[in-house]
């Protein structure tokens, strides 16, 4: 059975590389650096740096190639911009190594929990995937339906639920970034995160379990600290004889302690539940761990 560890007991998370959890530091002195400049100067060079990078790209489209698959997006407001167009080379491995697993994976369901603005959703449903995705943010809903429309092979394919998956079921309070700039939270993990806003949160387990969407062969999990909160919410998946073969997530160091939990304890409640790191597949993308756990063979 899937539990949250005692949080008084040391966790050692078992199959993650020796040192998986410190941060380098040159990310820690970059982190100092950036701090310290003044507000207005980090403006200008976040705008400069915008300027040589993606020249005339906001409010055009955009492709990628993200596992071998061509996806257009569109470029409507900074959040396209940063998670699209600027960000997206750091996890580049972890998003080709996903859309290979849902390409290599029989007649596959994919779930995509945090699914922004349909980076991997889409292009997992042109592959043929049957895919729900999940988000909360009305900023990021607007996106996803806007991509999925440019992206006519993954039409019937994909559907887009705006509703967060946590541990519980009913109504929750977010935070949103009014710009589009900053992802929801339930917790307000940044200062831009200036509205609030409802949404309705679902778990995982009662989908499933009362038939909504199927059993997913691979889910995806990018909840800005909440992971644990999600993972709890699928316990009774996870310990089925239909559970998950893959499990991608991305484990937000610096917001988890806002959420009360760690990422020793997200790594171990992916553990306790039977799964292991897919040998190689852990990457390091400033203060956040991107992982592929796996059933083992």
């Amino acid at each position: 059975m899937l539990e949250s560890p005692d949080m008084g007991e040391k966790i050692v998370p078992t199959t993650l590389p020796e040192g998986w959890e410190k941060i380098s530091l040159l990310e820690h002195f970059r982190g100092v650096a950036i701090a310290l400049l003044p507000s207005g100067l980090k403006k200008i060079l976040k705008d400069a740096y915008k300027g040589i990078k993606d020249p005339n790209i906001l409010g055009g489209q955009f492709n990628r190639t993200i596992g071998g698959v061509d996806t257009t997006f569109v470029i409507s407001n900074e959040s396209d911009l940063n998670r699209i167009v600027s960000d997206f080379e750091s996890e580049r491995e972890f998003g080709d190594t996903l859309i290979t697993t849902v390409r290599q994976t029989p007649h596959p369901v994919f779930v995509d929990i945090g699914s922004a603005q349909g980076i991997y959703a889409i292009p997992a449903g042109i592959v043929g995937a049957e895919v729900h995705a999940y988000d909360p943010d009305p900023i990021m809903a607007d996106s996803f339906k806007k991509n999925l429309q440019l992206n006519s092979l993954a039409a019937g394919r994909v559907r887009f639920h705006n509703q967060a998956i946590g541990d519980t079921e009913g109504t929750m309070v977010f935070y949103t970034d009014p710009r589009g700039n900053q992802p929801s939270s339930h917790v307000r993990t940044v200062k831009e995160q200036t509205f609030r806003i409802e949404a309705p949160v679902l778990t995982l387990d009662n989908l499933v379990n009362d038939g909504v969407i199927p059993a997913p062969d691979i889910i995806k999990i990018d909840t800005e600290g909440a992971e644990h909160l999600v993972l709890q919410g699928m316990r009774r998946l996870l310990k089925s004889e239909v559970r998950p073969e893959h499990i991608f997530i991305e484990i937000h160091q610096g917001y988890l302690p806002k959420f009360g939990s760690n990422a020793s304890e997200v790594v171990a409640l992916i553990e306790k539940a039977g799964y292991a790191l897919h040998p190689g597949h852990f990457w390091k993308r400033r203060k956040e761990l991107l992982c592929h756990f796996e059933i083992p063979q």
